[in-house]
C-alpha cells in the first residue's frame, strides 16, 4: 500500500506554459590599474538584472586580469567591480545572443580627488577581510520562504552534501555563528535548515584561528572554518514556523522553530516529531536515516545568548534527539541445481535506538583592554541498543528439514563525554608584549556490552541431529582522557619583530579493553571467560 502524507500547510499553486528557448551569451573584459595599466588580479565582477539587482553571476580576475562570465540570458544588467584599494564601478551593459567584450576596464585607486563625486551606496557582492571572505545576502537570492541552506548554496566555493555537511573550497564547516554568537554548538544543520534565509544581511567565511593564536596575533598551525551570518536587523518579538502532517497507516510530522534575535540577547526553540524517517529537524529538504525499516524521530533544543554586560558575555545551549527504527523481513528462496533442490526461508526483525543528550556552554569576560578570559564546556550523553533476531530453517528437494536455527544478538553502548578549556590572555602596558595560557580537558568513554546467541540444529545424512549453541556476553570499555596546558609570550624586539616564547605539556591517556564470557548452565552465570575472544 502506497503511504501518503497529507501536509497541512498552505501553499500557493500557478499554471505554468513551456517557455521558449531563452538565448545565452557571454560577457568578458579585463580589470587593470587605471594609471599603471597593469592587471588586477582577484577583483570581483558582479552581474546584476538591472529591473530589480538580483544576482546574475559573479567572476573572479585572473592573474591577467580577465574576466568571463558564462551563460549569461539577454537583457539588461549592471555590472559591479571592486577591488581592495579601488574605487568601485558599476557599468550598465546590456547582453544580447553573442558574446559581449567589454574589453579593458580601468580602476581608479581610493583617495583620488574629484572636481564632483556622486555618492551612491553600491554594495559588493563580495568583500575580502584579511581571513573573512564576506557576502551581500542580497545578490544571491533564493526562492521565497527558503531557509539558510539554499543561499549558502549559492555562494561561490560553497559545497552542501545531501546530509547537510557544509565545504568551504573543500574544508568542512565546523560550526555556525549568528551576529558572532553560537548556534546550538557544533551542529551547523541546526542553523541551516531552520533560520530563513530572507532575514540574513550578509554571510561571512571565516578562516577562525585559535582563541590563543587570535589573541596573541600569531599565526595557527591549523585553521577551522566557520560561518558567520549577520542578520538585517534585531527583533525582540519572537518569530518563527510550524508544520505538521499526518497521514496513512499512522504517519505523522511536526516541527517547530521560534527565534528571538535581539540587541545582546538571542534565544532559539526547536522542535520536531515523525515517524517518516527523517532523524533530523523537518525543516527544509530534511533526509532520511538511509537504512531500511521506518523510522520514528523526535527531538528538541534550545539556545541561549546573552551580554550580561558590556564585559561579560554567556551562551548556552541543549540538545536531545531520539531515533528508533524497526524493520522486519520475510525471505523464501529456491535454489535450482543441475541434480537438486533446496529450500530456505528466514524470517528477520532488526531494532536499533539511539538517544542523544548535549550541552554546550560559553563565557567570555573582559574586564578592560588588558586582559581577557574565556571558559568552554560541553558535555555528550550518547546511548544506543542494536537488537537483532532471526529464525531461519533449509529443506531438501522433498522439503525434508536439512537444517535450521535461531540467533539473537543484543548490544548496548554507553558513551559519557566531557570537555572544556579556560583561556587567559593579558596584554602588557608596553605596545606587543603579551601573554596568553590555555588549559584543555577532554574525558571520553564507550562502554559496550552485547549478549551473542544462537542454536543451530543440523541433520545428519544418517537422520542423527547434531547442535551447534552459542551463548556468549561481550564487553568492552575504552577511555580516552586527554590534559593539555600551553603558555605563549610575546616580547617586542623593535618595530614589527617579535620574540615568541611557547610551552606545552600534552598528557594523553588510552586504554581499550574487551573480554567475552561463557554462559555457566549450572550457576546460570556469564562467568567462563573465552580467552580465545
Amino acid at each position: 500500500m502506497s503511504k501518503i502524507l497529507l501536509i497541512v500547510l498552505f501553499a500557493m499553486c500557478s499554471l505554468h506554459a513551456w517557455p521558449q528557448a531563452i538565448p545565452y551569451s557571454q560577457v568578458k573584459g579585463r580589470i587593470k590599474d587605471q594609471e599603471t595599466q597593469q592587471p588586477l588580479a582577484g577583483a570581483t565582477v558582479a552581474l546584476v538584472h538591472a529591473k530589480d539587482s538580483s544576482h546574475a553571476a559573479t567572476a573572479f580576475t585572473d592573474k591577467n586580469g580577465a574576466f568571463i562570465l558564462g551563460a549569461v540570458p539577454s537583457g539588461r544588467y549592471q555590472l559591479y567591480i571592486t577591488y581592495l584599494g579601488y574605487q568601485q564601478q558599476l557599468k550598465a551593459i546590456t547582453v544580447t545572443d553573442t558574446l559581449l567584450d567589454l574589453g579593458s576596464i580601468g580602476l581608479q585607486k581610493s583617495g583620488v580627488t574629484l572636481g564632483m563625486v556622486e555618492i551612491v551606496e553600491v554594495r559588493a557582492p563580495m568583500v575580502v577581510k584579511k581571513d573573512t571572505l564576506e557576502f551581500n545576502a542580497g545578490y544571491y537570492k533564493p526562492r521565497e520562504n527558503a531557509v539558510m541552506e539554499e543561499l549558502l548554496k549559492k555562494l561561490p566555493g560553497v559545497e552542501i552534501a545531501a546530509d547537510g555537511t557544509i565545504k568551504v573550497n573543500g574544508e568542512t564547516v565546523k560550526n555556525i555563528l549568528v551576529d558572532g554568537k553560537p548556534f546550538f554548538g557544533d551542529d551547523p544543520k541546526l542553523a541551516t535548515r531552520n533560520l530563513p534565509a530572507d532575514m540574513i544581511d550578509k554571510v561571512q567565511l571565516i578562516d577562525r584561528k585559535s582563541d590563543q593564536a587570535q589573541f596573541m596575533g600569531m599565526e595557527d598551525a591549523q585553521r577551522d572554518k566557520e560561518i558567520n551570518v549577520i542578520l538585517k536587523e534585531k527583533n525582540d518579538q519572537f518569530l518563527g514556523s510550524m508544520a505538521a502532517g499526518a497521514g496513512t497507516e499512522g504517519r505523522f510530522a511536526g516541527n517547530l522553530s521560534i527565534n528571538r534575535f535581539g540587541e545582546g540577547e538571542q534565544v532559539s526553540f526547536l522542535g520536531g516529531a515523525n515517524n517518516v524517517n527523517n532523524t533530523g529537524f523537518l525543516q527544509g529538504t530534511g533526509q532520511g536515516i538511509g537504512v531500511n525499516g521506518i523510522t520514528r524521530s523526535w527531538n528538541g533544543g534550545v539556545n541561549y545568548n546573552k551580554d550580561l554586560s558590556d564585559e561579560l558575555k554567556v551562551s548556552a545551549s541543549y540538545m536531545t534527539n531520539s531515533n528508533r527504527t524497526e524493520n522486519e523481513q520475510t525471505s523464501t528462496r529456491q535454489n535450482l541445481l543441475p541434480d537438486t533442490t533446496y529450500y530456505y526461508n528466514q524470517q528477520s526483525v532488526r531494532v536499533t535506538s539511539q538517544t542523544n543528550h548535549i550541552i554546550d556552554m560559553r563565557t567570555e569576560y573582559r574586564p578592560d583592554t588588558l586582559h581577557y578570559l574565556m571558559v568552554t564546556g560541553s558535555l555528550n550523553f550518547m546511548s544506543t541498543d542494536n537488537l537483532q533476531q532471526d529464525i531461519y530453517e533449509s529443506s531438501d528437494g522433498e522439503h525434508r528439514l536439512v537444517n535450521s536455527g535461531q540467533l539473537f544478538n543484543n548490544n548496548t553502548a554507553k558513551a559519557p563525554n566531557a570537555g572544556a578549556s579556560i583561556f587567559f590572555g593579558k596584554q602588557f602596558k608596553k605596545k606587543g608584549r603579551k601573554l596568553g595560557a590555555n588549559f584543555y580537558f577532554m574525558n571520553n568513554v564507550n562502554r559496550q556490552e552485547g549478549y551473542n546467541r544462537s542454536n543451530n540444529l543440523f541433520i545428519e545424512p544418517v537422520g542423527e541431529p547434531g547442535r551447534d549453541t552459542v551463548n556468549q556476553l561481550n564487553e568492552q570499555d575504552s577511555r580516552h582522557r586527554l590534559v593539555q596546558l600551553s603558555v605563549t609570550y610575546s616580547e617586542p624586539l623593535f618595530k614589527n619583530y617579535f620574540l615568541d616564547f611557547f610551552y606545552a605539556q600534552i598528557r594523553n591517556y588510552t586504554t581499550t579493553g574487551k573480554l567475552t564470557r561463557d554462559f555457566n548452565e549450572a550457576k546460570r552465570a556469564y562467568d567462563q571467560l573465552n580467552d580465545s575472544l
